[in-house]
């Protein structure tokens, strides 16, 4: 493995590790956009940096392979490394705003589905400034209120193929579908994977 394609790689992967991190604070779904795609961006250059340094020698160019076809097989690198394709090439959005909401009487298992809604004020901007809820059938009342955020969606590759977002990432179930937790699972890949690369250019 060439060493300068190593130190390149470690270069995009830092990189990536930052837009991971500022996907954490983004304000708005713009500026959460634009970080996403930059995660996208240095996530695949990680891997084309090491495609280029595989080629010093026959041993590096099968490790390689075989990454690349864990890659393929894996629904949250191969997710990603679509995302990027597709964010890069197409004109459909990779991500979805999801606006805020409040729900009152969630059905779920030993919570009341009949309730009083009374005294309800809702403001200008359309928020809930009051409201008196009351269990009809003396179960507690479930209220669950959803902040606005980002979302991922399916993306089409070549083919075309769509790419759901995935639930599983090296045979093991993710624990929810948020962004900023597949760039972080993708970041901690990548670093075994240049640390990786890095013994084998010694």
């Amino acid at each position: 493995m060439d060493i300068a394609a190593v130190t390149k790689a470690a270069g995009r992967l830092r990189l990536a590790a930052k837009h991971a991190e500022a996907l954490k604070v983004c304000k708005s779904h713009e500026e959460f956009c634009d970080t996403w795609y930059q995660f996208l961006v240095t996530y695949k250059n990680v891997y084309t940096a090491l495609d280029q340094g595989s080629k010093a020698s026959p041993q590096s160019r099968q490790w390689f392979g075989a990454k690349k076809n864990e890659r393929r097989d894996d629904p949250l690198l191969q997710y990603l490394f679509q995302a990027r394709d597709a964010d890069e090439h197409g004109i459909e959005s990779v991500t979805q705003f999801v606006p805020g909401s409040l729900a009152i009487g969630v059905a779920k298992p030993g919570f009341s589905q009949s309730v009083r809604i009374s005294n309800l004020k809702v403001g200008a901007d359309g928020a809930l400034h009051r409201a008196e809820v009351a269990s009809l059938d003396g179960l507690p009342v479930l209220v669950e209120e959803t902040n606005p955020h980002s979302k991922l969606v399916a993306v089409t590759g070549r083919g075309p193929v769509v790419y759901a977002v995935p639930s599983t990432h090296l045979g093991n179930a993710l624990p929810d579908a948020f962004p900023t937790t597949f760039a972080d699972l993708a970041v901690t890949y990548l670093s075994a994977l240049v640390e990786e690369a890095r013994a084998r250019s010694a």
